[in-house]
């Protein structure tokens, strides 16, 4: 699957004081934009409803912070930790999560367009009523994180960890688990979460288990 990388400017400042930039963005009612945020260490501050755009996070730790109904458009995060994050009712469009941790993070009503996570731990997050379109993880480990009553267009994964994640109510016909490890999974009891996706032989045999079929 092709996804449409973040729009870069060749040159971007780097910028070590991200409040300050927040401050006058907020005052002004204007985005973030055109910065690389390199080295940054803040934890609970409120960075919500602002955009960011045209933006670099480079070796940043932004964690236990409320980025409520903030947008990141054209935004790349390269060896970030955004753990135990709120981004609740936030919106993203071509950004790049690259060897990062997105632990413990909140992620209701979200909107995700043209989005790559690679390497990234999503252990325990939360995805709930997400709309996701063009969107690819790989090398992602999603352990234990729920995802539910999520819209996955466009939707792929390689060389994933989804060991006992909640898929309550996400439609996954399409998806192909095969190459990812898939066990301790939650579904609805109808299994209708199931429908028409691509699994293993051996993937294949555990959800038999799950739904009570004995396989000789």
């Amino acid at each position: 699957m092709k996804i449409t990388a973040p729009k870069i400017s060749d040159s971007v400042p780097t910028e070590y004081d991200i409040m300050k930039l927040i401050r006058t963005a907020g005052e002004n009612d204007r985005p973030v934009s055109g910065v690389r945020f390199k080295d940054l260490w803040l934890e609970s501050e409120d960075i919500s409803y602002l955009s960011f755009e045209n933006v670099i996070f480079e070796n940043c730790r932004i964690c236990d912070c409320d980025f409520e109904k903030t947008s990141f458009t054209d935004a790349v995060f390269d060896k970030c930790d955004f753990s135990n994050n709120d981004f609740n009712g936030s919106y993203f469009c071509r950004c790049d999560f690259n060897s990062g941790k997105l632990v413990g993070s909140q992620f209701r009503d979200v909107i995700i367009k043209e989005m790559s996570l690679k390497a990234t731990s999503m252990t325990y997050a939360v995805m709930s009523d997400c709309r996701i379109s063009s969107a690819q993880m790989l090398s992602c480990d999603l352990s234990n994180a729920e995802i539910i009553k999520c819209s996955l267009k466009a939707f792929s994964v390689s060389s994933c960890r989804f060991a006992g994640v909640s898929f309550f109510g996400t439609p996954l016909g399409g998806i192909d688990f095969s190459d990812s490890l898939l066990t301790g999974i939650k579904v609805s009891e109808g299994f209708r979460e199931l429908k028409n996706a691509v699994v293993s032989a051996e993937q294949a045999a555990e959800l038999a288990l799950l739904m009570g079929i004995k396989i000789k």
